[in-house]
């Protein structure tokens, strides 16, 4: 019960205020082993050596001890409002300086995303020029508009043929085209025969027709 206040502690006191310095002799000598400040009511019966900050008075006094610990008190109290206020600043400059962070860092992303997305696209657009189609006379398709055509040129060798000696020329004849065939004559140009002539019929030699096996 009386050390409750001790036991929430994180941390050594800044000071210890104390009424009676000569029954409290135990915690007056832990505290200057600790190097805590110590804040006490001196009596003429007190060593005044083990008091770093003194208060003259009666320390048997009850009402000269309730004015001095009332004052000590109120003035813990005012000095832990300031400090509470000084805390609640410093959070909220904590938080400021945390939401400006946090905006610094989402517009680096953004900037960082923007940068990303040009270079993708500048780097498409070289990839579209260097697969450019080819042009070819006609046209394509409307649906094949959108694709590029490659073009494949293919180039056609002779064979090496081997070198034959040369001949003597022969004398040109000319050949069967070359030989202009007459004009035949006109039916009506042919000189008339004679009234009453006929041409003798084609007199065939019915045993030459005849196979060579047949004629025996």
């Amino acid at each position: 019960k009386n050390l409750s206040g001790i036991k929430e502690m994180s941390q050594l006191p800044e000071a210890l205020f104390v009424v009676d310095t000569k029954k409290e002799a135990i915690a007056v000598q832990e505290a200057r082993k600790l190097g805590i400040p110590i804040i006490g009511v001196a009596d003429t019966n007190c060593d005044p050596d083990e008091i770093d900050y003194i208060i003259p008075g009666n320390d048997d006094a009850l009402r000269a001890i309730r004015l001095i610990t009332g004052t000590i008190a109120q003035a813990y109290l005012d000095g832990k409002a300031v400090f509470e206020a000084q805390q609640k600043d410093l959070a909220a400059e904590q938080e400021r300086q945390r939401q400006a962070q946090a905006q610094q860092a989402a517009a680096a992303r953004e900037a960082a995303a923007k940068a990303a997305a040009a270079e993708a696209a500048r780097r498409a657009a070289e990839g579209k020029e260097a697969l450019e189609p080819v042009s070819v006379e006609g046209g394509a398709p409307q649906g094949e508009a959108a694709r590029p055509k490659t073009t494949f040129k293919k180039t056609l060798q002779r064979k090496a043929r081997p070198k034959r000696e040369p001949r003597q020329a022969a004398p040109e004849t000319p050949a069967e085209g070359d030989v202009q065939a007459e004009p035949a004559v006109p039916a009506e140009s042919a000189e008339p025969s004679p009234a009453g002539f006929e041409p003798e019929p084609s007199v065939v030699d019915q045993g030459d027709s005849k196979p060579d096996g047949e004629g025996q």
